[in-house]
């Protein structure tokens, strides 16, 4: 095996460039790997949705627990769908409401577990 001082300085630079990036793209978007278990995927339908981001918490009795992947238009309602903890067991009967949180009017998801 050849030492690396006389191996292609080039390809061993951009092989490492190569490693870098991809490990720096990896820990900027963990959560959105496909292989990192984020928690369960739930929906909900909401008559009006307005204020709620994609990104936004998701919280049961006042703990985050999740966050909300995306909003789309179903027909006159709103389609919600968010994630939450796989520790956290919701029950059949659960309700999810838009909630304002702080002083500047962020909407939040607060679901409650439910039977």
């Amino acid at each position: 095996m050849k030492p690396f001082a006389e191996r292609n300085q080039l390809l061993i630079g951009g092989i490492g460039l190569g490693l870098t990036a991809a490990i720096v793209l990896g820990a900027v978007n963990y959560e959105r790997l496909p292989f990192v278990d984020s928690g369960r995927e739930y929906t909900a339908y909401f008559a009006e949705a307005g204020g709620l981001n994609t990104d936004a918490a998701v919280q049961v009795s006042g703990f985050r627990v999740g966050q909300v992947r995306s909003i789309e238009l179903d027909g006159p309602r709103v389609l919600v769908t968010f994630t939450v903890d796989s520790d956290i067991r919701l029950g059949e009967r659960t309700e999810a409401a838009i909630k304002t949180k702080g002083l500047l009017g962020t909407k939040i998801l607060e679901v409650v577990a439910r039977g």
